[in-house]
């Protein structure tokens, strides 16, 4: 990271254009003393501007989720949930630290994806006990269509030699 120091006054215009975007801390203007200037540089050294950006944005997401009288659709799922709570861990005693919201509103996220899982556990299981349910059926079909088959087999072999006996039987009488 660059933290511009100004040591003395300086006119602007002769500033890099690479440089001229960012903060300044100046050592030079009356209203600072050193001390002050000195203690904006070191908050400007140890502030860790991605976690600033993160927690900003959780705090957006968390107001909108609490304005919207905490919605389930408003919470974190998926790789946006587990980078939220990667980044409370890892930067949780930081400056800025985290908001009581934007902890209630990771853990009920949690709640909800746990949930979200745990119903498409059941819900994949549920279906799986269906499909085995349906491959028993179709077997059980089968084997009642395969014995039916061999009793008409065997009924029809029998009536057949029945009728067949009957009919010689007859010719004989006549």
């Amino acid at each position: 990271r660059i933290a511009p120091v100004v040591a003395r006054e300086i006119d602007m215009k002769d500033a890099p254009k690479s440089l001229s975007h960012l903060n300044w801390v100046f050592f030079s203007r009356p209203p600072d003393t050193f001390e002050e200037a000195f203690n904006k540089l070191l908050t400007a050294i140890r502030t860790d501007y991605d976690w600033v950006q993160t927690h900003n944005r959780l705090q957006v997401k968390a107001l909108e989720w609490d304005r919207n009288k905490r919605e389930d659709s408003f919470l974190l799922h998926g790789m946006e949930l587990l980078d939220a709570e990667a980044q409370l861990k890892v930067n949780g005693e930081k400056q800025p630290l985290p908001t009581s919201l934007q902890r209630t509103y990771i853990s009920a996220s949690r709640v909800a994806e746990n949930e979200f899982i745990e119903a498409e556990r059941a819900e994949a299981e549920q279906l799986k006990l269906e499909q085995e349910m349906r491959l028993r059926l179709r077997r059980v079909t089968f084997l009642v269509l395969a014995v039916f088959t061999l009793a008409f087999f065997a009924l029809y072999a029998w009536l057949s030699r029945v009728t067949t006996d009957l009919a010689l039987n007859s010719i004989k009488n006549q």
